[in-house]
């Protein structure tokens, strides 16, 4: 029997239906019970036939609008490999007629994200996945979202008190304590230990401080000098302000919490010439892989943006569409990468697959 024959009798015995009943449901011929039909399709998502795998036979008739909201890419790489993300996930529920749009707004100013997630309001999708970079705006907007009963999974950062379909990013709390760990393992000269924010808003910005609580936790009753450095959104001459922290001699380490920040910093550091210094940051960002290999930074501290964007998409269509049971809360690993591993971790960037 051919590939298609077998995926059949899968289908069939799982949902406990005959060959037949599973190819009226594909072709959506002739009488079938609603309970046998959802068990059907409750049978291919479980068995994880991704939706090309059936595509020729099982047409979805739908118009089912969904939207993914991120920051504009324009201000920071990181946005643009989430894109990149959504776009390769995309191709697979392409034949289903489902239509992905994108709504991009600003970190800052703060009134003018407002502004861009009320113009949203408007579009009623079926469904979106947010990256909540602004706690305070991110849980009004949710608290609309959960008026009108419309789904959604958040990525990146989470909104505890939000109830969405799933949650896909990493445990900031452990993140900063990684960074601490491997600072405290490889710094061996006595001195300061500093967290550097760059561009961002603490008090708005939830997710940065869980990196800083876990960070200071590790490290509470370590001998070195602790310090915490923040140089805030639209601040003059930010660039000299990272050069008067970094030029304290006795800076020993360095902890910089966001991929954007990270590249700015490593770009100070060059300039100064200061490859003595233990430096952790995140992301494989072009310019953060290039410190990474010239020596300037340390470790990297990956957050897999393009894998989570993906995941969150997956999950909220196979959710929208198959009804298929999806985790609440997935938290994707703490990958460190240095100079020795991150040419095989740029490969997994491009070929890896979230589900």
């Amino acid at each position: 029997m051919d590939e298609r024959g077998n995926r059949l009798i899968d289908i069939a015995r799982l949902s406990g239906v005959s060959i037949g009943t599973v190819d009226r449901v594909i072709h959506e011929r002739g009488k079938v019970s609603e309970s046998a039909k959802n068990r059907v399709i409750q049978a291919i998502s479980s068995l994880n036939y991704k939706p090309n795998l059936l595509a020729r036979s099982l047409r979805l008739k739908t118009n089912l609008s969904v939207s993914v909201l991120i920051p504009d890419e324009e201000e920071d790489e990181y946005w643009n490999t989430v894109k990149e993300g959504i776009y390769s996930e995309k191709e697979n529920w392409s034949q289903y007629g489902i239509k992905i749009e994108f709504f991009t707004y600003p970190i800052q100013p703060t009134n003018l994200l407002r502004q861009k997630l009320e113009e949203f309001k408007d579009h009623n999708p079926g469904g979106f996945i947010l990256a909540p970079v602004n706690y305070e705006i991110s849980v009004d907007f949710l608290k609309w979202a959960a008026e009108r009963k419309i789904p959604y999974v958040l990525f990146d950062s989470n909104i505890p008190e939000s109830n969405p379909l799933s949650f896909i990013g990493q445990d900031l709390l452990a993140s900063g304590r990684l960074a601490a760990e491997l600072i405290k393992k490889t710094t061996s000269r006595q001195g300061e230990i500093a967290i550097l924010h760059v561009d961002e808003d603490l008090g708005k910005a939830a997710y940065l401080q869980k990196k800083e609580c876990g960070f200071m936790e590790l490290l509470v009753d370590s001998s070195q000098r602790l310090s915490v450095y923040s140089v805030k959104p639209n601040e003059s001459d930010t660039n000299g302000k990272i050069r008067s922290i970094i030029a304290q001699p006795d800076l020993a380490a360095l902890f910089v919490t966001t991929s954007r920040a990270t590249s700015i910093v490593a770009e100070v550091l060059e300039a100064m010439q200061r490859t003595d210094l233990t430096f952790v940051g995140y992301d494989l960002l072009k310019e953060n892989v290039r410190h990474l290999k010239n020596g300037v930074i340390t470790f990297l501290i990956n957050q897999n943006p393009r894998l989570m964007a993906r995941t969150a998409l997956s999950y909220l269509l196979s959710d929208l569409v198959f009804h298929k049971v999806i985790p609440h809360e997935e938290y994707y690993p703490l990958d460190v990468v240095t100079q020795e591993n991150v040419d095989s971790y740029l490969r997994f960037q491009q070929h890896g697959r979230p589900f």
